[in-house]
């Protein structure tokens, strides 16, 4: 009889405490998934903040266009892109162009936003910048996926840490260059 009883505390004590933990890791994933959500309309806010502010952005620049071009648009027959110049240990330069420079750069740089992996947000972001006359990366901007800001900012940041480029020439002269960047977040 005692036997019994004995294994009958046992096997109690073992399903209350099992009991116990499985409600712990139930209340757990629930405080997370609660997080999750509150993070997510967190963000869905800035995200429409965004779009607000790039249609207010577009509208204006849509008005300063004019239809005829401006008296700084000048026809390039040769021009040359930026890129830049490569230095190893040794010392011994090397010109690299502009995209396999950018690439690599990208490869090096690149982390995927952690709140974009735990809500699944991926897609192609394209930036756009200039290299200007001197080199140096501006105007940059990124498009993105729908809900994508937080890949945007990622992509924005990678092409803002560009070095200093050998600026492009357009007549032999140097000139400021637009360059379009596409950059994939995938999830796998």
């Amino acid at each position: 009889m005692k036997r019994i009883f004995l294994l009958f505390f046992i096997f109690s004590f073992c399903a209350v405490t099992f009991a116990q933990n499985n409600n712990g890791a139930q209340a757990k994933k629930e405080a997370y998934e609660l997080k999750l959500k509150k993070e997510w309309e967190s963000y869905l806010v800035k995200v429409e903040q965004n779009k607000t502010l790039k249609a207010k952005l577009k509208t204006e620049k849509d008005s300063l266009k004019t239809i005829s071009p401006s008296k700084d648009s000048v026809f390039c027959k040769n021009l040359k892109q930026p890129y830049y110049i490569k230095t190893d240990n040794l010392g011994n330069s090397k010109e690299v162009s502009m995209q396999e420079y950018i690439s690599m750069h990208i490869r090096t740089n690149f982390n995927y936003p952690e709140f974009a992996m735990e809500h699944n947000i991926q897609g192609r972001v394209e930036t756009t910048n200039d290299i200007n006359k001197e080199g140096y990366i501006v105007n940059v901007s990124a498009e993105g996926p729908e809900n994508g800001l937080i890949l945007e900012q990622e992509a924005i940041r990678i092409i803002k840490r560009l070095p200093k480029f050998v600026p492009g020439m357009c007549n032999d002269e140097p000139a400021s260059v637009r360059h379009i960047v596409p950059i994939t977040f995938r999830l796998e």
